[in-house]
């Protein structure tokens, strides 16, 4: 396959990097040719997230570049085959909707703000659920008509989030 999966944001337990480690681990067909890139500042109790991808020996691919800049963010989402999310607590979502702008299509939790910030413009997985996540990797890995869907779906749900609008919306409330 030869893509890369990529997760940006900071590495720590909270975004349950670790479940997704574990689904790619499970997901064999995809660790031949998929690396996992996680990309962030080390956060909290981030040696979770670190430990169980040491603990996988037999699952190269597996890189922590850790802080990417802005200035490079859009070109290392773009060339992702998907972004993950497999976030345990969420404020907002603005990683997930940074990869949609990037046309990039999103695996995300269920959980929390989430579902409602991508709508129905992503695949959305219990970010607990290893299972469902590899589940997932699987299907967006395979289906390529599934991909440039929610590359074109995604691109049009970031675009209704702007800067100006939620400005206006405050100051209209």
């Amino acid at each position: 396959m030869g893509a890369e999966v990529r997760v940006a944001g900071r590495v720590a337990v909270v975004t349950g990097r670790e479940h997704l480690h574990g689904a790619r681990v499970k997901c064999t067909d995809l660790r031949a040719g998929a690396a996992l890139v996680i990309a962030g500042r080390s956060g909290w109790k981030d040696g979770a997230v670190k430990n169980a991808a040491a603990r996988a020996k037999n699952s190269p691919g597996i890189y922590f570049p850790g802080f990417i800049g802005e200035s490079d963010l859009p070109a290392l989402l773009s060339s992702a085959i998907a972004f993950e999310w497999p976030s345990l607590i969420e404020e907002f979502g603005h990683p997930p909707l940074e990869a949609m702008a990037c046309g990039t299509p999103v695996l995300t939790s269920n959980t929390g703000s989430l579902p409602e910030v991508v709508g129905g413009d992503a695949v959305t997985v219990s970010p607990l659920d290893e299972g469902g996540l590899s589940d997932a990797l699987r299907m967006l890995a395979g289906d390529e008509p599934l991909r440039n869907r929610l590359t074109v779906a995604g691109r049009l749900r970031a675009s209704a989030f702007t800067w100006e609008g939620t400005a206006q919306v405050l100051a209209d409330a």
